[in-house]
């Protein structure tokens, strides 16, 4: 705990550090509430691979353009989605406003409480918010009747620039990436895939070969980062004021993650 903090919790007394403890119990507590719809989630995304494929299974269109019939089913399964974004807007609001404390030497102790209190409720809703989110994503796919692997290559393809953060400080750069490695894995074998059904030779080629040559290069990147084909670009510019209004950004780690059963079914894992 850093120093501000003690020094808050002395100017408080035992009712913030209670608080707090509160907050602790609250993550526990939603954790557990986590698991029944993770247990849902995972029963429902084996269905969909049953019927779709799994996700590592989606081979894109030769030409890597999206369909506009396959986007605006894509927009549809978003709205619903949106629906569970304000759950993680409200939690996160709220545990940031009490890291802007943090950032104080001081503050009124009545604002430490309140900020308190919300940091608690936030907390106690962000854990149950996860396994709703993953559980609902599933079962929106498998209403509509979109795999895995095709949710995953359009929203890469729309939404590609913010699965990669990079913020250049003076001569350091920070990346921070929000797909894990496997998701990095099977989005590059979707381009290689891709390239197995163009014509040897041709321009359309050699650029794919080239955007799979620099991914298995870079370590950790994700499709088309410099900017997408025209091809690719054309067929999602139409849907462009759309598909960034159904964007929600406390959701971008969640999207494209696959959880499944470890332990023998004791534990689960997501990545």
């Amino acid at each position: 705990m850093s120093g501000k903090a003690t020094r808050w919790l002395k100017g408080c007394g035992c009712t913030l550090a209670v608080l707090l403890v509160v907050g602790v119990i609250a993550l526990v507590v939603g954790s557990m509430t986590m698991i029944r719809p993770l247990r849902e989630a995972i029963e429902t995304r084996e269905q969909l691979d049953l019927k779709y494929g799994s996700q590592s299974d989606y081979t894109p269109p030769a030409d890597g353009a999206i369909p506009r019939d396959r986007l605006e089913q894509f927009l549809t399964m978003r709205r619903e989605l949106m629906e569970i974004c304000g759950r993680f807007e409200e939690a996160y609001e709220s545990l940031e406003a009490m890291e802007r404390f943090d950032s104080q030497d001081t503050a009124p102790n009545g604002e430490v409480l309140r900020a308190a209190f919300k940091a608690a409720r936030g907390a106690f809703g962000l854990a149950p918010a996860f396994g709703d989110f993953i559980q609902a994503r599933n079962q929106t796919l498998l209403d509509h009747g979109v795999g895995l692997g095709e949710y995953t290559y359009i929203y890469s393809m729309a939404y590609g620039s913010s699965l990669l953060d990079i913020q250049e400080d003076g001569d350091v750069t920070r990346m921070q990436v929000h797909v894990s490695r496997r998701v990095l894995d099977v989005l590059q074998d979707m381009l290689e895939r891709q390239l197995d059904q163009v014509e040897p030779g041709s321009a359309w080629a050699d650029t794919l070969k080239a955007e799979v040559d620099r991914l298995e290069g870079s370590g950790w990147s994700v499709p088309w980062i410099n900017g997408l084909p025209p091809t690719i670009d054309a067929s999602l510019a139409p849907f462009r004021t759309d598909l960034e209004e159904q964007f929600c950004r406390y959701t971008v780690d969640l999207e494209l993650a696959v959880h499944r059963t470890i332990n023998g079914g004791i534990g689960i894992q997501g990545d």
